[in-house]
């Protein structure tokens, strides 16, 4: 956070000394989830073990459609192809006890470093409850459903927005 200030400040100094705006480089983002980037192979074998073709599958699937094609076996067949991609403590957090649920969190997370995504929508079939899930593209739209389902899961719903300002800023300190 103290990093981030400075970097800040110093970029504002910038801006107020010359007037004009700072082009800052940008940084690759490091993943949060993973310590190498997962291979094409690898997401393919896990996306073909939810019964799919490829990224491009438009198919629904759900909890049954899992079971139904095996997937949590398929999946474990893949653990140290994963386990060796994975961060030590997320490899602990999210391989070891695979089940309906976090089978879905798995692809997903892989699907987000090829840029696609899991689109979730429930539905109500003969009164019991469904969730059928999609492969789809990564988009803004995406992009804020995601930090939505962040905001709910830490309790921050604060509506900030970033403006910029293409005036001249001053700080004094």
């Amino acid at each position: 956070m103290l990093g981030e200030m400075n970097h800040i400040k110093d970029a504002m100094i910038k801006l107020s000394l010359n007037g004009e705006k700072v082009n800052s480089p940008k940084k690759s983002k490091k993943s949060q989830v993973f310590r190498k980037i997962p291979s094409d192979d690898l997401v393919l074998r896990v996306v073909r073990s939810f019964g799919l073709k490829d990224l491009n599958d438009k198919t629904q699937f759900s909890r049954r459609d899992i079971s139904i094609h095996n997937t949590i076996n398929k999946v474990q067949a893949l653990l140290p192809e994963l386990e060796d991609i994975y961060l030590p403590c997320k490899s602990r957090s999210y391989l070891h006890g695979i089940n309906e649920k976090n089978v879905t969190t798995i692809l997903r997370q892989l699907l987000k470093t090829k840029k696609y995504t899991i689109h979730s929508q429930e539905k109500y079939i003969k009164g019991s409850k469904f969730i059928l899930y999609q492969i789809v593209p990564y988009t803004e739209d995406s992009e804020d459903e995601d930090e939505s389902r962040d905001d709910k899961s830490t309790g921050n719903n604060s509506d900030s927005t970033l403006h910029i300002i293409k005036q001249p800023v001053t700080v004094t300190f």
